[in-house]
């Protein structure tokens, strides 16, 4: 089994904007003469790689711990994305895909929102993209809106570059942060080895 770590570094991936700003300290050091090295972060829940749930846009909405672990695990498919999706697009690529899809391509990986509309009449989990947002900024509310309505998990700010379209089990498990609206992930993508 082949193991892909697709997971952005938390304190190097720039901020979207207007987040707070994730900042890392040393409390101790043994370099500077203490025992032991001791650090601390403080990062807004939606730095990095993260997952954003129903609450980010709805008070009632499930939280990350509202969750079974299953919806962070299981098949995937990750399609490569050349243009904004549409629903047009949505109804060539889904009938191939798992009900969890990555779309690889910075800058390319966004859904419309006619694309959401079609994601929900094929019952899809979990979306991802490599952006900051899966959506532009026109639609963006809108767009988070509507996947929340269909509880459809989203994983902005992916590290897809080294990874080739095709299936893959995607494991992306959130920290586990009572009601919260959004919690980073490590997230990664198992590959059967060929001919094992």
């Amino acid at each position: 089994m082949i193991v892909h770590d697709i997971t952005k570094e938390l304190t190097s991936t720039p901020i979207y904007e207007g987040d707070p700003i994730t900042d890392f300290q040393w409390v101790t050091r043994i370099d500077c003469g203490d025992d032991y090295n001791l650090s601390k972060t403080k990062f807004c829940n939606h730095a990095g790689t993260h997952i954003d749930t129903p609450k980010h846009f709805f008070d009632d909405g499930n939280t990350i711990t509202d969750y079974q672990m299953n919806r962070f695990y299981g098949n995937c498919t990750v399609v490569e994305a050349k243009h904004p999706l549409t629903g047009e697009d949505m109804e060539k690529i889904l009938p191939f895909c798992c009900k969890k899809i990555l779309f690889k391509g910075v800058g390319e990986g966004i859904l419309t929102l006619s694309a959401v509309f079609v994601m929900g009449e094929y019952d899809v989990e979990m979306v991802g993209t490599e952006n900051a947002s899966i959506a532009y900024e026109s639609e963006e509310y809108a767009v988070h809106r509507e996947l929340a309505l269909k509880d459809i998990l989203i994983i902005e700010n992916l590290d897809l570059s080294q990874i080739d379209t095709g299936s893959y089990i995607l494991a992306a498990l959130p920290l586990k942060i009572e009601g919260a609206e959004a919690a980073p992930t490590r997230a990664i993508l198992l590959e059967q080895e060929l001919g094992l």
